[in-house]
């Protein structure tokens, strides 16, 4: 898992090291936010950490995933339409436990083929946060979200 529990860090010289590291990376991280995981090279180094399947009222689908990248420390959203008619009227958005968001929509009359895919931009997700990729039918108004990660 991503998340080092503070309790296994140990004491003395060794701790002021672990530190200094866990902080920078953190520093890093924070760089990242509200930018483009592809053009920042983040999405090179990065997991699937949850995949769902979503649909919406007329049927179209597709899969959600809660992306991470160990590499920048960062998480987004990224959708896959795979309806043969395409995929339109949805939101996906990544959000963080301290309420930091982003988000991207296809509205109608604009929609997606079958195999594209779009993304959010993305958050720091460093070990003091948690996040969660959700998608909105704007038609229904259900939304259907990923485990935090």
């Amino acid at each position: 898992m991503k998340h080092i529990s503070k309790w296994l860090i140990p004491a003395g010289p060794l701790a002021l090291a672990m530190s200094m590291v866990m902080t920078s990376g953190s520093a890093l991280a924070a760089q990242y936010d509200g930018t483009d995981p592809n053009s920042t090279g983040c999405a090179t180094a990065s997991l699937t950490s949850t995949v769902y399947s979503v649909s919406n009222v007329d049927g179209f689908g597709g899969f959600l995933e809660l992306r991470w990248s160990g590499k920048c420390d960062t998480a987004w959203a990224r959708f896959t339409c795979h309806a043969s008619n395409g995929c339109f009227n949805f939101r996906v958005s990544i959000a963080r436990d301290d309420g930091a968001s982003e988000s991207v929509e296809v509205p109608w009359p604009d929609w997606m083929w079958s195999g594209d895919q779009i993304y959010t931009l993305q958050l720091n997700d460093g070990s003091q946060y948690t996040a969660q990729a959700c998608y909105l039918d704007e038609n229904r108004g259900t939304e259907r979200c990923t485990p935090s990660f």
